[in-house]
C-alpha cells in the first residue's frame, strides 16, 4: 500500500470528500432529509466505509477506527475521541480556506492516520464513496455507493459528466428532414443548435435510456439516496 506522505494541495471538492468520509465513520449514521437539507428523524446506519484501501470501520469495543485490507489488517489507526476533535478543527479549516486548492493541516493528518492512497474516488468511478449499510426495511447489510455534493466553494452539480460516462440517447420523432443536414451543424453550442433546428422543423426528442452501465450506475445511486 503506497500512502500519500507529500503535503499535497486539493480543492473544496477534493476534501469534502475526505471529511465526508471520515464523518460517516465517526458518527455511524446518515440522516435522511428533505430538500432543504433538513434532517429529518429517521437515519441510515452505517457499519463501515468501503475504499480501494480496503474497508474501514469502528470497533465499538476499543472505539478506535480500524482497516481491514486483502492483505493485512491495521488496528487502532485513530481513537474515536481524536477524530472527533481533528473533524472539528478540519470543518474549521475548510470554512475558512482560501480559494482554489490549498493545503489543510488537519486534512493531512487524516489523510496520514487512515493510511490512504488518495483523497477522492477516481474520476473513473462514478460514486465517490461507497458504504455498507443497515438496511432499515429488510435489517441486512447491503454495500451502497453515493455521490458527494458539497456546499463549500462554487455550488455543485446534479452529476458528474464525462464524455465517456455519461451518454445520453434520444429517439427523434416527427422529423422528415435529412439527419445528416442536423448532424452537419457543428457551431460552438452545435448540441442545443441542433435540437433547436430538430423542433423548428417539426421534429421532438424522446429520452429513450442511457448508453452505458456507469450512467445507470450514477441513476441508481442517486435515486435512491435523494428518495429518501
Amino acid at each position: 500500500m503506497q500512502i500519500e506522505k507529500e503535503i499535497k494541495n486539493y480543492n473544496a471538492g477534493e476534501w469534502s470528500e475526505l471529511y465526508t468520509f471520515a464523518k460517516i465513520l465517526c458518527q455511524g449514521h446518515v440522516h435522511f432529509c428533505n430538500k432543504d437539507l433538513e434532517p429529518y428523524k429517521d437515519k441510515l446506519l452505517i457499519s463501515g466505509v468501503k475504499r480501494s484501501e480496503g474497508f474501514y470501520s469502528l470497533n465499538e469495543t476499543t472505539n478506535n477506527i480500524d482497516l481491514e485490507t486483502s492483505s493485512a489488517n491495521y488496528e487502532n489507526l485513530i481513537s474515536l475521541q481524536e477524530l472527533i476533535r481533528t473533524i472539528a478543527e478540519f470543518k474549521n479549516e475548510l470554512e475558512l480556506r482560501d480559494k482554489g486548492t490549498t493545503p489543510l493541516e488537519s486534512g493531512e493528518k487524516l489523510i496520514k492516520r487512515f493510511k490512504l492512497e488518495r483523497v477522492k474516488a477516481s474520476s473513473a468511478d462514478k460514486k465517490d464513496i461507497t458504504l455498507s449499510i443497515n438496511d432499515p426495511k429488510t435489517s441486512q447489510k447491503k454495500t451502497v455507493g453515493f455521490s458527494i455534493k458539497s456546499y463549500i466553494g462554487s455550488p455543485s452539480t446534479l452529476l458528474n459528466f464525462g464524455r465517456k460516462t455519461t451518454r445520453f440517447i434520444f429517439r427523434v420523432n416527427g422529423f422528415d428532414d435529412d439527419i445528416e443536414k442536423i448532424n452537419g451543424i457543428q457551431t460552438t453550442t452545435k448540441i442545443k443548435d441542433r435540437v433547436q433546428k430538430i423542433m423548428d422543423l417539426g421534429g421532438s426528442l424522446e429520452f429513450e435510456g442511457l448508453a452505458n452501465t456507469l450512467s445507470t450506475t450514477i441513476f441508481t445511486y442517486n435515486s435512491w439516496s435523494m428518495g429518501h
